[in-house]
């Protein structure tokens, strides 16, 4: 009987425990989410045709650095989507038409900075992990929408 207690008080707090992610996750991860990502990529196109990759880098540095200055989760978000989007657009300029990779622009640097702002935010490694794989998948899925459709 006390086995049985105790595997129902176990599975209950599993449930809480799960319950509990998914609303902090969907409060952070909601539409707003979305479309903020959506902004970042849809800015980095315009940044590009606008001047090509060589703002991208210093645009932003900035943008990380306001955004871990003010502790702001949602423009540090912004600042990866458009990281995330420059190194896309780089990637794209390397296999097709083979030119060098443009300086900070590689999957080290790009990954790189976005450890270290959630690092700076105060997130361990095991959230790290995943938010990083969401702003990768949001961004993707912004990032063939924008530049392959357009």
């Amino acid at each position: 009987m006390a086995g049985k207690h105790r595997l129902l008080r176990t599975l209950l707090l599993i449930f809480s425990v799960i319950v509990c992610i998914t609303i902090n996750v969907t409060d952070c991860h909601g539409d707003n989410y979305d479309q903020n990502i959506k902004k970042a990529v849809q800015d980095c196109r315009r940044s590009y045709n606008a001047t090509g990759m060589s703002l991208m880098r210093g645009r932003v540095d900035k943008c990380y650095q306001n955004a871990l200055r003010r502790k702001d989760r949602q423009k540090f978000d912004y600042c990866a989507a458009f990281d995330l989007s420059a190194y896309f657009v780089d990637d794209m300029m390397v296999r097709q038409i083979h030119c060098p990779p443009f300086e900070g622009f590689d999957s080290a640097s790009v990954s790189k900075r976005i450890e270290g702002g959630l690092t700076a935010l105060g997130y361990d490694k095991d959230r790290r992990k995943k938010e990083v794989k969401l702003l990768a998948d949001t961004t993707v899925k912004w990032f063939k929408e924008i530049f392959e459709t357009e």
